[in-house]
């Protein structure tokens, strides 16, 4: 399933964090406040295995933190732990996985997720060599990953400096506070306002979600 381009990606580094913040505030004045209200960027980007990564994002969607974790963490000790956690989950039932807290839907799409990458046709390690569009082609050929799963993902466990999620509320809460919009902004205007963040909108969302918060 993977047809990753060998290619040496930007990924958010302390370094790179530093050069946003200072572009940011540069294009940006209503911005640049919120970034010296806030203080330095502190993204969790994580080291997990990108396989519990993204079982985890899959789980999150449309949860709370607190509530995604809990399922992720009951379905981490249904299958026994963390280690070779795929090949875990396949052994698992579907109704096994429904008792941890999942939908019908989430449920499914673990299991796929578990059966493609214990089969080894799906390298999720090697997208970190794949350019964003072909990891938006790669994952969401995966029933139940959509979008939002496939820009989480690029941020948390890619670590890519230029992503935004356009149908996250938690960004649309943020843009309206920071801008004092009296309407809720469209998918398509959100596109168009943060456009001006590029390349690098990952930093300017972790910052629109402490606004949000």
């Amino acid at each position: 399933m993977s047809n990753s381009i060998s290619k040496q990606q930007t990924i958010l580094s302390p370094d790179v964090i530093v050069e946003a913040e200072l572009f940011l505030s540069k294009r940006d004045k209503e911005l640049s406040r919120l970034i010296r209200d806030v203080g330095p960027c502190t993204i969790n980007v994580s080291n997990r295995p990108k396989v519990e990564m993204l079982i985890s994002t899959v789980i999150s969607q449309q949860l709370s933190g607190t509530a995604s974790t809990t399922i992720f963490n009951r379905l981490v000790e249904c299958a026994g732990g963390r280690t070779n956690l795929a090949k875990r989950l396949k052994g698992l039932s579907f109704d096994e996985i429904r008792s941890c807290g999942t939908s019908t839907t989430k449920a499914k799409t673990i299991l796929q997720i578990a059966d493609l990458v214990t089969s080894k046709q799906l390298d999720l390690e090697s997208l970190s060599n794949a350019d964003d569009e072909g990891v938006y082609r790669e994952l969401t050929a995966i029933t139940g990953i959509g979008p939002w799963t496939v820009q989480m993902f690029l941020m948390f466990a890619l670590r890519r400096p230029d992503i935004f999620s356009t149908g996250d509320a938690g960004l649309r809460r943020g843009l309206v506070k920071l801008y004092g919009m009296r309407d809720r902004p469209t998918e398509a205007e959100m596109a168009a306002i943060t456009d001006k963040w590029r390349p690098y909108r990952t930093v300017a969302s972790w910052y629109l979600w402490r606004l949000a918060d």
